[in-house]
């Protein structure tokens, strides 16, 4: 299964750069050191996604995608659009998630605000979410 998640990742950089508009840069900080972009709605529509979701959505992983459904209020194979994450320093202590898609922002605030440590910082005409992430001292 990892194989076939690290192909549809490939696949999704790949169409999310052959279609024109996709990436929005002005999304990503001028400081990050690094990016990663995947036009999720390319990728699950096109055939070799639409494979790839065939064979890797298995009965555990449609246990834990009905449980977002129910939680937030998104599917993930349905509502999300695309998502870049970036950050300005290598590790895993910081990044950043532009998540884009259609589905309702106040359910899934409502799912983050149960978060330790939970804030919303007001950016321009954004919302920003921070939390920390306990089990990972992040």
């Amino acid at each position: 299964m990892k194989k076939w998640l690290l192909i549809g990742l490939a696949a999704a950089i790949v169409a999310a750069q052959a279609r024109a508009g996709g990436f929005q840069k002005e999304s990503v900080a001028a400081d990050a050191k690094w990016v990663v972009y995947a036009d999720i709605a390319s990728f699950l529509g096109s055939q070799l996604g639409g494979l790839i979701v065939k064979d890797a959505v298995t009965n555990q992983v449609q246990a834990r995608l009905d449980f977002v459904r129910q939680a937030i209020g998104v599917d993930p194979l349905k509502d999300l659009a695309s998502v870049t994450l970036y950050g300005d320093a290598y590790g895993d202590k910081s990044g950043v998630a532009v998540v884009r898609g259609t589905f309702a922002s106040d359910k899934v605030e409502t799912f983050l605000k149960a978060a330790e440590g939970y804030e919303i910082v007001a950016y321009g005409n954004r919302n920003i979410h921070k939390w920390h992430d306990k089990t990972h001292n992040r």
